[in-house]
């Protein structure tokens, strides 16, 4: 976990887990100790069929973030309207599970197995089969998604602090290449 200046706390890990037959859930330990017994929770709509699990703050920064293009395009209030009509306040109980209410899975369409994802700012909650499906879809392009996601959010890389015993991805020749390149220069 890391907990930034501003009260956020970044989420992070992959945890299996079985929803019972009244829809509840027990979340990971390190979940519950990382946002605390007092914290209140909020279970939204997310993209993709999954669940997104947000703390008062988590939620709060994305109404901030939102609230300016909320009353922008009709795409954008009909967003608003979709995400907070079914966002439901959760509460945890002494057992550590969250009921998750009947919408919400049928939306999600949550069966018995499901996998709860630290992402950032918030958890997701994905039912397990439409998780694996969408890595199969998705984890082939990864490093494409990660070089335009940090471009487009401006998050770049200090090269000075890069080790340079490990090879440039985007670099066409390894490290070996490059010297056996050099010897054959020196010797040749």
């Amino acid at each position: 976990m890391v907990r930034l200046g501003d009260g956020l706390v970044i989420f992070t890990g992959t945890f299996h887990r079985t929803i019972d037959d009244k829809g509840r859930v027990v979340l990971p330990k390190r979940l519950r100790d990382e946002v605390g017994v007092e914290e209140i929770l909020f279970l939204t709509p997310g993209t993709n069929r999954c669940l997104e699990l947000h703390t008062t703050t988590s939620l709060n920064r994305l109404a901030e973030k939102a609230g300016p293009s909320a009353i922008g395009t009709a795409d954008s209030k009909s967003y608003s309207r979709l995400f907070y009509a079914q966002a439901e306040q959760c509460d945890v109980d002494k057992m550590g599970r969250l009921r998750v209410p009947k919408n919400l899975l049928d939306y999600a369409c949550l069966r018995k197995e499901v996998v709860i994802l630290g992402v950032g700012a918030h958890w997701e909650v994905w039912d397990s089969e439409n998780w694996i499906a969408y890595l199969r879809q998705n984890e082939d392009d990864f490093e494409l998604m990660a070089r335009k996601s940090r471009e487009a959010s401006d998050w770049s890389i200090d090269h000075t602090t890069r080790n340079t015993n490990t090879p440039d991805l985007e670099s066409p020749a390894s490290p070996q290449q490059d010297n056996s390149k050099t010897n054959q220069t020196a010797t040749g």
